[in-house]
């Protein structure tokens, strides 16, 4: 579902709807003026980017229509402007969307290029970091990468920072870090780095044609007052309710 917008062209907006614990992904293209420095290009993105997670955040979490009570106060707090979030941040830079009625949601945002990435979740544990595809130098390889991964393709390198600086983010962590001591397990799409005291997370990735996005996130298995059946641990993000204008695949192991 995308939102009308002039800042939404090419955008991939990722729905779930199994509840509300699951995350919600959303990429996007910014408009950029003709003729821009890389410095303005920058501005350009993260202001595009800023203004359209508010947007975002109101549209994901608006009422069900279902629900004519809650459609009433929407009603009548557009009208008086009240219905709309806000994004604060915490000592460590995480970002938060509050609202006046609906709370405390999580929200995570990553912009790399021309490009931008949000992403949304009832809980604060959510992290998103978007990487187009780009060299690594040896400082940067000996930094974030173990011995064997140096020696992978430039996709798979983005994948895994993608995968690490999201899993820094969902903790409300920044970089510096370093990224090559936090453990990916590619078959069970976990993350974890227990030397730091970092809770393990799940992960996803999308690859698209010029970055690939990772999204961080809490088992399910983590919610306690949610009675789970044990087979349907871990949520997986199910990449046939993605809806996109741009090429975009699923992947999560090594191959990729």
């Amino acid at each position: 579902m995308a939102i009308n917008s002039e800042d939404n062209r090419h955008i991939t907006s990722r729905w779930l709807s199994a509840g509300t614990d699951e995350p919600r992904l959303m990429i996007a293209q910014a408009c950029l003026d003709g003729c821009t420095t890389m410095a303005d290009m920058r501005s350009q993105v993260r202001q595009q980017a800023r203004r359209q997670t508010k947007q975002w955040l109101n549209h994901v979490w608006s009422p069900s229509s279902s629900d004519l009570a809650a459609q009433t106060r929407t009603i009548v707090a557009q009208k008086t402007k009240c219905f709309e979030f806000n994004i604060i941040y915490t000592q460590q830079g995480q970002p938060l969307a509050v609202h006046p009625d609906f709370g405390v949601r999580g929200v995570s945002v990553s912009h790399s290029g021309i490009w931008y990435a949000i992403a949304t979740a009832a809980r604060q544990t959510l992290g998103i970091d978007l990487q187009c595809y780009r060299h690594f130098g040896s400082s940067a390889r000996q930094w974030a990468f173990t011995a064997e991964e140096r020696t992978q393709s430039i996709p798979l390198l983005c994948a895994i920072w993608a995968v690490r600086e999201a899993f820094l983010k969902s903790h409300g962590v920044g970089l510096p870090h370093l990224l090559q001591t936090i453990d990916i397990d590619w078959q069970q799409q976990r993350v974890s780095n227990l030397s730091a005291n970092l809770d393990e997370r799940m992960f996803g990735l999308f690859y698209g044609l010029y970055w690939v996005c990772a999204i961080c996130y809490c088992p399910t298995k983590d919610y306690p007052e949610k009675n789970y059946p044990e087979e349907n641990y871990p949520p997986r993000l199910d990449v046939t309710t993605l809806s996109t204008s741009v090429p975009v695949t699923m992947l999560s192991g090594r191959s990729a």
